[in-house]
């Protein structure tokens, strides 16, 4: 995994190592005794939270009336992908599922919008979904095991055209807010621990929105332009 760097004589992606800094105690552990949750920036990004998701008015006029607006501008059904602990507003538009022998193939555009700064990506997204038993008990139900095939990081193939529409939309929407490259959000901040992440190791992306893909397992298996973005953060 890279830890976070980049061209300082080009590029100014400083903002974004001082946001996490302000937000997430780095050092400091997820001990149950620790100070994680009493560093005031913790605490205030739980505030953030709380006011802009478990607000229902304000997350239905914030984030919820947006939605509405990308499913009738681009013609797609779009799902909700938002959760209560992590700081971003999150949803997808299906392009396509199929199922078939107990194997749904889904092909999907996500998009995040983070709470802690003016940040957005974009992603593609292609997953398959075993639907197995889980025990020899027939009376239990089955158990959906997923897969994460493959990342689509920039406008590219079968994406092209509504990954590039729906940044549109949200420079509309969001027209202070920055792009940030793939190859910045799967980058680690030494000694950074993200408590909806839980993870040994997180990620830039799991500080700045959720951690609804699994980067340690398909960062490999990224197609398109891993420094898409750049461009936004010259000096």
């Amino acid at each position: 995994m890279k830890e976070f760097n980049f061209n300082n004589d080009v590029f100014d992606f400083w903002p974004i190592f001082k946001t996490i800094s302000n937000y997430y105690p780095i050092g400091i552990s997820l001990d149950e005794n620790s100070l994680y949750n009493r560093f005031p920036g913790s605490i205030e990004r739980v505030d953030l939270i709380h006011e802009n998701i478990h607000d229902n008015n304000n997350f239905k006029t914030k984030w919820k009336t947006f939605e509405k607006h990308v499913k009738i501008n681009l013609k797609k059904k779009v799902v909700g992908a938002t959760y209560g602990l992590a700081p971003s507003f999150s949803s997808e538009i299906i392009l396509s599922q199929m199922n078939e022998s107990g194997v749904l193939y889904s092909k999907e555009l996500h998009f995040t919008v983070s709470l802690l700064g003016p940040y957005y990506t974009i992603y593609g997204l292609d997953s398959t979904a075993v639907q197995l038993r889980i025990s020899d008990n027939i009376d239990l139900p089955y158990g959906s095991y997923m897969t994460h095939n493959a990342i689509t990081v920039s406008p590219f193939a079968e994406f092209k055209v509504l990954f590039t529409k729906l940044k549109e939309l949200i420079k509309e929407r969001f027209p202070e807010y920055k792009f940030v490259p793939f190859e910045i959000l799967q980058m680690s901040i030494h000694g950074l621990k993200v408590d909806h992440c839980r993870k040994e190791n997180c990620r830039i992306f799991n500080a700045l929105f959720n951690d609804n893909v699994d980067l340690d397992g398909i960062e490999w298996r990224c197609r398109g332009d891993r420094f898409y973005g750049f461009n936004e953060w010259k000096i």
